[in-house]
């Protein structure tokens, strides 16, 4: 009995059935209009209006016009969507009429869903394994480096940028020129002379795709080599570690695994809860009326 009180199946089909019971108390009897949505052009480029403040009627119409079918058709179901949840929200007494209002109870009901899966749902050992597994890619740690650089840039130094930086590595090796003392030779930088465990996204950010490759491909070492190019310039580069990429262990990674399975699970939760409620409306879609 226990096990079936905490089945996430029971209490969505509680909710139903709240949902229904809340229907039936605030209808008026026009149960034709409440169970039917109608998409109609004005209808449309009212929600394009709503949607967009740029859009009056008249630009509205316009760009529903110019829209392909392909699009017009996922505008009509993002239509119906926000009908069918702003409807459940009126159900459940939460009742606003105006557009912002009517956001704002889709984002009420939306949040109150949330809430009631998080309380709800709960993962076994194998289920929480099986997504870790199935989704290693996410929990990927890549590879990290540090260094520093002597930086030659080619806007003031012009061609000689090159030839500067091939004389200046010979010079810092021949002195055995430390890592520390790197950021006091050269040109300033735009960003940062040391890199402290970076991974090779926010390199490339920084230097170009091509001299990030080139720097994680050097071993740690007390030499400088280069020059490395860049899109700014040239660069004399001493890389002190480098910890490659690895799969951190399921203990080391849990709660952040349990987060994500949660959120997968809420998101395909959410989704069956809007495709049970639409069913619930009979969908008429006539553009051809006129406004």
């Amino acid at each position: 009995m226990k096990g079936l009180l905490r089945e996430p199946l029971l209490h969505f089909l509680l909710v139903g059935a709240a949902l229904f019971l809340a229907f039936e108390w605030a209808g008026n009897g026009d149960t034709a209009s409440d169970d039917e949505i109608r998409v109609d052009r004005a209808a449309l480029v009212q929600f394009l209006a709503y949607r967009d403040p740029r859009l009056n009627v008249d630009s509205a119409a316009e760009t529903l016009e110019a829209m392909t079918g392909e699009r017009r058709e996922t505008l009509i179901e993002e239509y119906v969507r926000e009908e069918v949840l702003f409807r459940q929200a009126r159900a459940m007494g939460l009742d606003s009429y105006d557009y912002v209002g009517r956001r704002r109870l889709i984002t009420q009901l939306d949040y109150i869903n949330r809430e009631f899966m998080e309380t709800t749902l709960a993962f076994s050992e194998d289920e929480v394994r099986d997504f870790y597994e199935g989704n290693g890619d996410r929990y990927f740690v890549p590879t990290k480096i540090t260094f520093t650089h002597v930086y030659f840039s080619s806007d003031s130094r012009g061609e000689n940028a090159k030839s500067l930086a091939d004389l200046k590595l010979e010079e810092l090796n021949e002195n055995a020129v430390p890592f520390h003392a790197g950021p006091s030779q050269g040109d300033v930088f735009l960003y940062h002379k040391n890199y402290v465990a970076r991974e090779a996204a926010e390199i490339a950010s920084h230097f170009g795709a091509g001299f990030a490759e080139a720097v994680f491909a050097q071993a740690p070492s007390e030499r400088w080599t280069g020059p490395i190019a860049s899109e700014y310039g040239y660069h004399l580069v001493m890389v002190s570690s480098r910890k490659p990429g690895h799969s951190p262990p399921l203990a080391e990674v849990r709660q952040r695994v349990i987060q994500d399975l949660m959120s997968e699970r809420i998101r395909l939760e959410l989704e069956n809860y809007y495709r049970d409620a639409r069913g619930a409306y009979d969908i008429v879609v006539d553009l051809e009326a006129p406004p």
